[in-house]
């Protein structure tokens, strides 16, 4: 299945923009049950945002974008589960 998320890029570090990745991330976990989600890319800042919300680097695929390198991380339904609860516990206040 493909799954895709784009965020424009003066939202990218908003708070609307955690929650709407969260959010989309939930559907494919949770109501879609993907057990895990790649995510490409072939901007290092971008490689950088997902590893900062909690994606696992697998590696590089030289050549995808049209000759440039692509950047490939992981994240699993349990990593997001992980990930999830204490945000939500800290919002929560708990």
């Amino acid at each position: 299945a493909f799954f895709s998320l784009w965020l424009r890029p003066d939202h990218r570090q908003s708070r609307a923009s955690l929650d709407a990745i969260s959010t989309a991330l939930g559907i494919g976990f949770h109501d879609l049950a993907f057990r895990a989600i790649l995510v490409v890319t072939k901007e290092p800042g971008i490689a950088t945002l997902h590893q900062r919300y909690g994606f696992q680097r697998l590696g590089v695929v030289p050549g995808l974008y049209h000759g440039e390198t692509a950047i490939v991380s992981y994240m699993t339904d349990d990593m997001y589960d992980q990930i999830v609860k204490p945000r939500a516990e800290a919002a929560s206040g708990g």
